[in-house]
């Protein structure tokens, strides 16, 4: 198993004491991981109670999705996924064979980022046609529906109903905030007279990749991204939403946003936050939220392991006490330099530790310094593993299921080996009775809202 390139330098042999105290800073024993998963699950509960959400930090957000993809779904649907600077449209077919999907990618220029509402959703409309015409030169649909994955901070009134709260990434589009953006983009796709398409939900990315995960798994639960960032979604008994808003008919149960990035914004895992972490977060432009994602996920680990080689430069152990130019910068050391670091390196040979450290500017790093960074990023890396297979095991035994399906996501599952294994690895250890079957699911966002708009056809089929 690949996994003992996390456990490299165990007899700590050549690392400085200095070095060695910051990772035992880092450790994270058995017992605070079961810490986590049982106040991950407080927290939880604290965001469902309408007496104590407002304050929770974790905001567990109804998704309004009731019913998840059963296998009877059919017919042909499309998805606008939109979550950075450019974004999809996928025709989705579904068939007794499968799904089938053609999909086209779009940017979104800078003046359409800081320009108007009529403008923004004007050219997704614009593009959309042109994805039909594409796609669908016959015009052969008399309306098709739409699901919509809306990846920003917004307030769900319905499943087809969502205010923007604000932007992120970079967005500055204007009028859009405290607006139901379905609506928005309905007003722009109704002036098109050569297509007809109905948006009929809104979703975020997680929620969508249960959905994708559930549609080829029946077993899947939950919903899990780790890349960038942190989140995971899953399916709660509606008994147990007490924020929930809409009607309690069958099936009584709601996909939850769980919003988990932000779990330990109150205090309450600081029992494994260090001065590294605090150091990082100071540099961050959001201070004091989203504290678990910013010891787990990718925008984070590479500047974590850049402060912790920082510090040993200014104790004197790393670079002969001189910093090298280029690692001066904030943010400059990238988490995948990390993975190419674990993945590549060995306690007897670092060359892709040397080769990163030339690229910022250590002319001749020592044989040391190699094996010093090689050590960094093994613990930060051992350390995300261990928190993020704490969060996965804290929503295990919430559902309680003998086998509970995982569709999941994201850079940091898909693209480094050594993370995916040692966190897995944990899962297994800390969750024996409740056992987790990971499904990678390719363009979940874009597939899962496409099956959305089959599953509210299939309901409202059901429903007649």
């Amino acid at each position: 198993m690949a996994s003992h390139q996390l456990d490299v330098y165990q007899n700590e042999k050549g690392l400085p004491k200095e070095a060695l105290a910051i990772f035992e800073t880092l450790e994270v024993s058995e017992e605070q991981q079961r810490d986590i998963m049982r106040i991950l699950n407080e927290s939880m509960n604290k965001g469902l109670c309408p007496e104590t959400h407002d304050e929770a930090a974790v905001k567990m957000l109804p998704s309004y999705v009731r019913s998840l993809p059963n296998g009877t779904e059919k017919g042909t649907y499309m998805s606008l996924d939109m979550g950075g600077s450019n974004f999809r449209v996928l025709l989705a077919e579904l068939t007794d064979k499968g799904l089938k999907v053609q999909v086209d990618r779009y940017h979104l220029p800078e003046e359409i980022l800081s320009g108007t509402a009529d403008m923004f959703f004007g050219y997704i409309a614009d593009n959309i046609e042109l994805f039909m015409k594409n796609h669908c030169p016959d015009g052969t649909f008399d309306e098709l529906p739409l699901g919509f994955t809306f990846s920003f901070p917004s307030d769900q009134h319905s499943l087809n109903s969502a205010d923007l709260n604000l932007w992120t990434k970079g967005f500055a589009v204007k009028g859009v905030v405290g607006k139901d953006v379905v609506r928005l983009l309905q007003d722009a796709l109704d002036k098109k007279q050569n297509i007809k398409v109905r948006t009929v939900a809104i979703i975020n990315d997680t929620v969508a990749a249960l959905i994708a995960g559930a549609y080829y798994n029946n077993n899947c639960h939950i919903g899990l991204i780790i890349g960038t960032g942190i989140n995971a979604a899953y399916m709660e008994q509606l008994s147990n939403v007490g924020t929930w808003k809409g009607d309690h008919n069958e099936p009584r149960q709601v996909v939850i946003n769980i919003e988990m990035g932000g779990f330990g914004d109150d205090g309450v895992i600081e029992f494994v936050r260090t001065e590294i972490d605090y150091d990082l977060d100071s540099r961050t432009v959001n201070k004091g939220n989203q504290l678990v994602e910013k010891m787990i996920s990718g925008k984070y680990l590479g500047e974590v392991a850049r402060i912790i080689l920082v510090k040993l430069t200014r104790l004197g152990v790393a670079f002969g006490g001189k910093l090298p130019k280029g690692l001066e910068e904030d943010w400059i050391f990238a988490t995948s330099f990390i993975s190419e670091i674990v993945g590549g390196d060995t306690e007897d040979k670092q060359p892709n530790s040397r080769r990163i450290l030339q690229s910022l500017g250590a002319d001749d790093p020592s044989p040391a310094d190699c094996r010093l960074l090689h050590a960094i990023c093994a613990r930060v890396t051992q350390r995300s593993a261990m928190l993020a297979a704490s969060l996965v095991g804290g929503l295990l035994y919430r559902l309680k299921k003998p086998l509970t399906g995982i569709a999941v996501e994201g850079s940091m599952y898909k693209g480094f080996p050594a993370f995916r294994e040692r966190m897995t690895e944990k899962i297994a250890e800390l969750s024996p009775d409740y056992k987790a079957e990971f499904t990678l699911v390719e363009d979940g966002p874009g597939k899962g809202s496409a099956v959305l708009a089959a599953v509210v056809a299939r309901m409202d089929l059901d429903n007649q």
